[in-house]
């Protein structure tokens, strides 16, 4: 096969994943609208529990990958999805612990991972993130994030609801919004993690 073939089969794999993770994120809020009726996406709800399942897979797997290559920056990107892991389980530990617990977990579990990097030199992480950034999997990876951290967040404002239906707007539409595109974020995180995890084992 043609280097512009596989070039063309790349682009075409990349539109089916993507629409995948689409299909699948409407899937799952769908799923929960129908399963907890009169609390949509509550802390107990599918969309969450999806949440946090996406982040610990994402986790496990760019750890495993970075133990076995090795390299230190999957390391530092497992800590860093435990920690958003650690903060989509506030609920559950101002429950059980007290409010606001969550954040020492995930300071301790920063430190920890942040630790395991550095044990072979600044030089040896440094090499890793440049060689990383190069990888195909590293676009879905930023993409996820910004999903999460960016476009999740700005369309969560409570201002943004109030100005475009009014102060009487209903919660459920917001929570909706935010939970559903945070969701789909975390789905293209777990597509990065498994595209590199496809990466390492041809290498």
């Amino acid at each position: 096969m043609s280097k512009d073939s596989l070039v063309i089969l790349k682009a075409f794999g990349c539109f089916i994943g993507a629409s995948l993770t689409c299909f699948i994120t409407f899937g799952v809020a769908f799923a929960d609208t129908i399963l907890f009726p009169e609390d949509k996406f509550s802390e107990q709800g599918l969309v969450e529990n999806t949440q946090t399942f996406l982040l610990l897979a994402s986790a496990a797997i760019y750890c495993f990958i970075g133990r076995q290559a090795p390299n230190k920056f999957y390391i530092l990107i497992s800590g860093f999805l435990v920690c958003l892991m650690i903060r989509e389980l506030d609920a559950f530990f101002d429950t059980y612990l007290f409010h606001g617990s969550w954040v020492y977990f995930a300071l301790a579990a920063t430190a920890l991972f942040v630790y395991s990097s550095l044990r072979s030199g600044y030089k040896k992480v440094i090499d890793d993130i440049s060689s990383s950034l190069e990888k195909y999997s590293f676009y879905w990876l930023f993409a996820g994030v910004t999903v999460v951290l960016i476009f999740s967040r700005m369309f969560g404002m409570k201002v943004f609801w109030e100005n475009a239906l009014g102060p009487n707007f209903h919660v459920d539409m917001k929570r909706l919004v935010e939970e559903t595109a945070e969701l789909w974020g975390y789905f293209i995180i777990m597509a990065s993690a498994l595209v590199c995890l496809i990466e390492y084992k041809r290498k």
